[in-house]
């Protein structure tokens, strides 16, 4: 494992993570572009429903580390240890609808805006999820890091990944009182 992470480090392969069957201490929203054609541009309803999201996850006490993966964004989060998959879905099956209005209030088409999760309680076993710090395997671009202020480069993006990873782990309890504040609304 430590010669692939070195490899996808120096952008040789991508590794890309298969998340567990029942519990998992790592859960990601997928925002992609949903067109049918020159689905790999950022669209407006993109930004909007990013920001949502962003906003909601906020207001919960919650903060994703957002990727640029493409043809969107990878919206990370990580907890203190792992959590069963259906209540993950169920989070972000909330945090999603909840990111998904106000494009309905702008008056634009939220079917333009496709999520995934990760784990997906549907297909847990056959679908993975990209890493950071590797580059897309249609466009090539590395993976950056979105912060509210806006995009870094590659070498801020490792810098920030390494803070999130070493400083914003969710802790179960805070994810379980998140998850009720969700399922109140």
């Amino acid at each position: 494992m430590d010669e692939l992470l070195q490899m996808h480090i120096m952008k040789e392969c991508n590794v890309c993570r298969y998340f567990g069957t029942d519990k998992n201490d790592v859960f990601c929203f997928n925002l992609d572009n949903n067109h049918k054609t020159n689905n790999t541009v950022i669209i407006p309803e993109m930004n909007l429903a990013l920001g949502a999201l962003r906003k909601s996850l906020q207001d919960l006490g919650c903060e994703a580390l957002t990727i640029a993966s493409g043809r969107g964004y990878h919206a990370c989060l990580r907890l203190d240890e792992p959590v069963e998959n259906k209540l993950l879905y169920s989070f972000m099956l909330r945090a999603a609808a909840r990111a998904l209005l106000p494009l309905r209030s702008a008056g634009y088409d939220h079917h333009t805006i496709k999520f995934s999760f990760y784990p997906d309680i549907k297909v847990n076993d056959v679908v993975s999820l990209r890493l950071f710090g590797s580059e897309h395997a249609k466009n090539k671009v590395f993976s950056h890091v979105l912060t509210p202020e806006g995009l870094l480069d590659e070498a801020a993006s490792w810098k920030y990944f390494e803070h999130f990873v070493r400083n914003k782990t969710m802790s179960k309890a805070k994810f379980r009182a998140a998850l009720d504040e969700l399922l109140d609304t």
